[in-house]
């Protein structure tokens, strides 16, 4: 399922997208993070983000999509999501020299009406997490309308308007 989550996702970015000087690119990247030390200096441990969101070829947005169920404990200040997740997008952060970087999670009926939409800043830098989540049960236009918001709510366009 996460997959297809990610394929659907993708997918809908592009429409969403679509006029603006914003490009989608899945499974891109393609990024080391670790280089051996010593004569070989061989690259170790390739990432592969699940979408990148470029402007003018720059990488602008990092998103990771998760299909987990996250959220339903008011009590968790986490929000149910995992630590490693965290790290993942930090890494991201870095490697791909991006502001801003996204765990996207589907929205499950449990969680209430409203979407997830938390912003974090990451410590010691200037880069951004943002946890959210879309509902699915939308139709397309409106999954997308949601997509095209949290994009734009971080990236200006080249005529510094946003998307």
């Amino acid at each position: 399922m996460n997959d297809l989550f990610e394929a659907y996702i993708a997918a809908l970015a592009r429409k969403a997208l679509r006029g603006s000087n914003l490009t989608i690119h899945s499974q891109g990247g393609l990024r080391y993070c670790l280089m051996e030390e010593g004569d070989g200096g061989r690259q170790r441990f390739q990432t592969t983000p699940d979408i990148l969101i470029k402007q003018n070829g720059r990488i602008q947005m990092v998103i990771d999509t998760k299909w987990k169920l996250i959220g339903r404990n008011p009590e968790d200040k986490k929000r149910g999501v995992s630590q490693s997740d965290v790290y993942q997008m930090m890494a991201y952060a870095r490697l791909y020299q991006c502001p801003e970087v996204m765990l996207l999670y589907p929205h499950h009926v449990g969680l209430g009406a409203d979407a997830l939409d938390a912003g974090y800043g990451i410590l010691g830098g200037d880069e951004r997490l943002t946890i959210a989540s879309v509902r699915l049960d939308l139709v397309e236009a409106e999954v997308a309308q949601r997509l095209s918001w949290l994009i734009s709510k971080y990236i200006p366009t080249l005529h510094g308007e946003m998307v």
